[in-house]
């Protein structure tokens, strides 16, 4: 879009310059006609250059907005992710909730894509355009918060990591112990232990994350709203985020027993 303002601008200054410098040669037919027929000319390509930046601008805003979308949904599918997934471990198997170290790499990927995509060129023509503020005022304050969530999704697999060695040590310092002791293989094997989501950092990374992915939800919400607002409810967001949150509040246990029936 830059593009397209930058040539409107200059276009606006050479067609007045034109025009005052036809209205100085009226006098002369021949140069009144030539400076005539160049203003002409670059008043039709002003207008166009106006239209095809109408068009753009649309079609950009259009892509902020729907990319912006796709944010939301790939943040409510972490929170979905977490929340449905480690409910179906619980009620379908005799798992303790373990954690799946895969369950959050889909809507990782989408988030990051997300993020780069509304790195959008959008500048407007004239400082009465509403859109540009409310994503400019978006993008601003809301970009530092955007890396640290990014950043704490990698954590999660950190915790099942570090929970994982102090299991190890554990049962290191266990067989030690049997060794020492010439008692191995004497006693009962210990139940097994898992990583699961009650595990100490791995329940505090999963509050943490849960807590920030709200905080993100509820931002692009009211950023999506205001720039509904703006742009005549074309992308009519109301709807769409009740279609979106609907469907991550669905139980997935029931859905999967009625699939199974």
């Amino acid at each position: 879009m830059s593009t397209h303002v930058k040539s409107i601008n200059f276009l606006i200054y050479f067609t007045i310059l034109i025009l005052l410098i036809t209205c100085m040669v009226s006098s002369c037919n021949v140069l009144f006609s030539v400076f005539g027929g160049i203003f002409a000319s670059a008043f039709v390509v002003l207008l166009l250059e106006v239209v095809q930046y109408h068009f753009e601008k649309r079609k950009t805003e259009d892509q902020i907005c729907f990319r912006m979308i796709r944010n939301y949904i790939s943040v409510a599918q972490i929170n979905c992710a977490l929340q449905r997934g480690l409910s179906l471990n619980q009620q379908l198997s005799d798992m303790k909730q373990i954690i799946s170290s895969q369950l959050l790499d889909f809507p990782v990927e989408n988030v990051l894509y997300s993020r780069a995509a509304i790195e959008t060129d959008y500048t407007p023509w004239t400082k009465k355009n509403r859109f540009a503020p409310i994503y400019a005022n978006y993008w601003i304050n809301t970009k530092p918060q955007i890396e640290s969530f990014q950043r704490h999704l990698f954590f999660i697999q950190n915790s099942i990591n570090e929970e994982q060695i102090s299991i190890y040590q554990d049962e290191i310092k266990i067989l030690e112990t049997q060794l020492q002791e010439h008692t191995y293989g004497n006693n009962q094997p210990e139940e097994k232990r898992y990583v699961t989501v009650k595990s100490p950092k791995v329940e505090r990374a999963l509050i943490k994350l849960l807590d920030e992915g709200n905080k993100q939800l509820d931002c692009l919400s009211s950023t999506l709203y205001e720039m509904d607002s703006v742009c005549n409810n074309r992308y009519n967001w109301k709807s769409r985020k009740a279609k979106i949150d609907a469907q991550c509040e669905q139980p997935l246990v029931d859905e999967y027993q009625g699939f199974m029936e």
